[in-house]
């Protein structure tokens, strides 16, 4: 059982500028394929532009989010200040091959303290076609770095329902289903979004999520 403040006080040490970069090192097998490092509070000194990193990968992932929008540079700027930076129940690491490129994002959000879960958050891979298997090994870290360093007892994840290649990659991972939640399509401002619904009489649902949990008796066989 991980203490809310203890656990509060460590997501926002990792985001602080003024504590050391904590990288973690992702392997497969004994080689080191690449490694994780959290995005900090002073993200606009990185030697690359990472809104406008994030903001490419996101118009050309859009099924990553619930909605669809115009993306631009100071939008995501915006985000990452208030839902990232800012949120203490968040973190967001970037994945960075061993030349120490950017290739992809990967994070932990939405804690539960009332059952000491967290979900899996923002899994993304950026560039395609390099390191095979990266993204499974990625996610195998973080969910060992979620129950075993900042000891939550579950890691969950939401996927949309119609995202079949998701679904199966999660379940290869030994994620599996254990709700289905109905979304309402809603349209504000040129803006689509899906949004949770607990009262579904006399909705027109298009979208689920699944939500997954990770298997830990499965662990050693990931």
């Amino acid at each position: 059982m991980v203490s809310k403040l203890g656990i509060i006080s460590k997501l926002k040490s990792l985001k602080s500028s003024k504590s050391n970069t904590e990288i973690i090192n992702v392997y497969k097998g004994e080689d080191l394929l690449c490694y994780l490092k959290p995005i900090q509070e002073n993200f606009t000194d990185l030697n690359y532009n990472l809104c406008f990193l994030l903001s490419k990968w996101r118009i050309e992932n859009p099924t990553i989010s619930t909605g669809t929008f115009q993306v631009t540079e100071e939008r995501t700027k915006k985000w990452l200040i208030d839902l990232v930076i800012n949120r203490e129940d968040r973190l967001i690491f970037m994945i960075h091959g061993l030349n120490d490129d950017p290739i992809g994002h990967i994070g932990l959000s939405n804690i539960n303290f009332s059952n000491n879960s967290v979900e899996l958050d923002s899994v993304l891979r950026g560039k395609k076609n390099i390191l095979k298997g990266l993204m499974s090994q990625c996610v195998k870290r973080v969910v060992k770095f979620g129950l075993k360093e900042l000891r939550f007892s579950e890691i969950d994840l939401s996927v949309f329902s119609d995202n079949n290649h998701a679904v199966d990659f999660y379940k290869k991972l030994n994620f599996k289903i254990i709700d289905k939640i109905p979304l309402l399509k809603v349209i504000k401002d040129n803006e689509t979004k899906y949004e949770i619904v607990k009262d579904v009489s006399n909705q027109k649902i298009e979208k689920y999520y699944f939500k997954m949990r990770f298997q830990k008796e499965l662990q050693k066989k990931i």
